[in-house]
């Protein structure tokens, strides 16, 4: 390594887990530029009768005199030609309750609007139901930018509605809070004044749950060699083998092309094998560094659980259970 950048590293602080040049290794690249976190839309037109809509990551504000956004599509994608002809699209920013219908808008499906509730906004394209915020939008430009369209729109309307956005970080949907530096002692509740429906809701909940487990683990998969998608699609696999990729990224709730670049990565590692049909499953290496992985898991949970009494252990693990048998029942709405 060169003086220089080991003296950067230095400074840097935090282990660098990877570095290199873009054209030598996209993986990597795109595992980096996934470091930044970005809100979640559904851009959604319609074109000579037809519903278009794709998620899209890359939405941002470009100007604000004129209104005018931005955002990117790959020219690979089967609704590029749509958005390049069209005059008028929708942006859907997404909530934090609506991972399904990002991954819906994600898919390949033919028909992604089927079972989507959706209404025709004031310049005809479609907006989804439950969003946080809308921009209605007339196509101002589109640039080229290298494998991707650049779509620039001026915003002609738009709409803020209550609740908080969906996120995507390091390869996993997330949530947007307050950081805990920010909090002064006057927003924390006191024993005087109750919290809020919203603070005590059970979803907000379990939400905090899954970010206080997944963030206290993050220790254990860096010893095993592997990140939280890796481990993802290791655990998808040992429960249900031969799954295609669309199939496991719907199981694990990751984007198709993420997991197509995190089992590509254990690939080559020799921990997942690929059938002639493109269906993955677990090496015996594979199975053995899963199986280690729950080791790790099974202290990990043991150490969080310490404090509780097996009442309270056994209450809550059969209301949950209970939870996720109603809302498995065909037609129960959440």
């Amino acid at each position: 390594m060169h003086p220089k950048a080991e003296v950067q590293d230095a400074l840097m602080g935090p282990a660098v887990l990877d570095q290199g040049k873009p054209e030598l290794d996209l993986r990597a690249f795109r595992t980096c530029l996934g470091q930044f976190g970005a809100g979640v839309t559904v851009m959604a037109t319609e074109l000579d009768g037809r519903l278009v809509g794709t998620t899209v990551g890359s939405f941002s504000s470009l100007s604000l005199d004129p209104p005018l956004v931005l955002w990117s599509i790959a020219r690979s994608s089967r609704s590029a030609a749509a958005f390049e002809r069209t005059t008028h699209f929708a942006i859907n920013v997404l909530a934090d309750d609506q991972i399904s219908v990002s991954q819906n808008f994600a898919s390949s499906s033919d028909n992604k609007f089927a079972g989507v509730q959706w209404f025709k906004g004031e310049n005809g394209c479609p907006v989804l139901s439950g969003i946080v915020a809308l921009f209605e939008c007339e196509r101002e430009a589109t640039l080229e930018g290298g494998d991707h369209w650049i779509i620039i729109g001026r915003v002609r309307r738009f709409v803020r509605y209550a609740g908080k956005p969906l996120l995507f970080v390091q390869s996993r949907y997330a949530i947007a809070q307050t950081h805990p530096q920010l909090q002064s002692v006057s927003e924390a509740p006191s024993a005087a004044q109750p919290q809020s429906k919203a603070m005590t809701a059970l979803s907000s909940l379990l939400l905090d749950v899954t970010r206080l487990r997944v963030s206290g683990f993050e220790k254990h998969r860096r010893a095993e060699g592997l990140n939280y998608l890796h481990s993802r699609v290791l655990y998808g696999l040992g429960m249900r083998p031969g799954q295609n990729i669309a199939d496991l990224a719907q199981h694990i709730f990751a984007a198709p092309a993420d997991c197509t670049d995190a089992i590509a990565e254990l690939s080559e590692r020799g921990l997942i094998a690929l059938d002639s049909k493109g269906k993955a499953s677990l090496t015996d290496a594979g199975q053995a560094k899963c199986d280690a992985v729950q080791v790790r898991y099974d202290l990990y949970e043991a150490e969080c659980l310490s404090g509780f009494s097996e009442d309270q252990i056994h209450a809550v693990r059969e209301f949950l259970g209970a939870f996720i048998r109603k809302f498995q029942t065909p037609n129960c709405e959440l």
